[in-house]
């Protein structure tokens, strides 16, 4: 029936037009944050880990 998240995401981006990939991507990045936070505040290393890794591969060279 195509009702995967893949296939979700993917109509989803493609309605969202040019800058879709992106905002579902920074979606997502922000859902994760949230998680992260529920899971408990020792956590916070690694939401800050992931966040570095996730700022570099955005606005490299």
């Amino acid at each position: 029936m195509g009702l995967t998240y893949q296939a979700m995401r993917g109509r989803l981006v493609k309605s969202l037009g040019a800058n879709g990939e992106k905002q579902v991507r920074q979606a997502e990045g922000t859902l994760d944050t949230l998680k992260t936070l529920k899971g408990g505040l020792h956590k916070a290393s690694e939401m800050k880990a992931n966040q570095g890794s996730a700022l570099q591969s955005e606005y490299s060279l």
